[in-house]
């Protein structure tokens, strides 16, 4: 069930969770951006050599909430990124 969803802007400044709002009793997240972002799950810092791609092309990506509490991102070659996040609960995937 969809429970809420949140815009964020990514630059060349470290995003993280700290920036999130998650609200009680989400269980996944899907993710999506406007134009191309580094992430990644394990707390590091991401880099357009150390991260995850994810660009508008492939635009949705499923995360566990475990997953996102942990997500760093930062732009690719665009000034700023849209990223958008749709949080949903119960959803046994």
């Amino acid at each position: 069930m969809y429970i809420g969803h949140q815009t964020v802007a990514v630059d060349s400044v470290i995003i993280s969770v700290s920036s999130l709002t998650i609200p009680a009793g989400a269980t996944h997240a899907e993710v999506s951006t406007t134009s191309d972002i580094f992430y990644t799950l394990d707390g590091t810092n991401p880099t357009v050599i150390a991260g995850l791609y994810l660009n508008l092309y492939k635009n949705i990506i499923l995360l566990p909430i475990e997953d996102l509490r942990n997500i760093k991102m930062i732009k690719g070659a665009i000034a700023v990124a849209r990223v958008g996040i749709h949080y949903i609960a119960g959803r046994n995937i």
